[in-house]
């Protein structure tokens, strides 16, 4: 990984990205659902420690942020830019939501000559990395029963 180089001595700061997995005994899986993303990260491996969970993380993600994409992160993950001593100037100029992943990846498509094929290889690729293959399977089998279920019968 490299490591940018930051103005005044500042330290560079890294963004991992994290996968937590949970399995609990719950028979409400909407209702399950809607506690764990209202739940915080103190309190979800609290349930996993001494609760009624069973959990581990993996980290699926690791990057240094360039200087310029430290205070966006901030904001998206609604800090208000001052966390890590930024530059008081970059906080005001600090869009008010997340890059969005479709446009990098398009423009890294574009630049490289990707065709589809070789993004699906680079996705499943990427899948297999961060462990990730068989809950797109699963959620490829949901899509496809979705649409099953909702296509007209026989004779309809």
């Amino acid at each position: 990984m490299k490591i940018p180089e930051y103005s005044k001595g500042q330290e560079p700061v890294l963004k991992a990205t994290i996968r937590v997995t949970v399995l609990a005994q719950e028979t409400d899986p909407v209702a399950f659902g809607d506690a764990l993303s209202s739940m915080s990260l103190e309190d979800i491996g609290r349930e996993i420690d001494v609760g009624l969970w069973i959990g581990e993380s993996q980290v699926i993600a690791l990057q240094a942020l360039p200087e310029d994409r430290v205070v966006p992160e901030l904001v998206a993950m609604h800090n208000d830019g001052e966390f890590f001593n930024c530059d008081e100037d970059a906080r005001f100029e600090a869009p008010d939501r997340k890059p969005e992943p479709e446009g990098q990846i398009l423009r890294a498509q574009v630049a490289q000559g990707w065709s589809s094929e070789t993004m699906a290889m680079l996705q499943s690729r990427f899948l297999d990395e961060v462990g990730l293959k068989q809950e797109f399977a699963d959620w490829l089998d949901d899509r496809a029963a979705e649409e099953n279920d909702a296509a007209p019968g026989p004779g309809a």
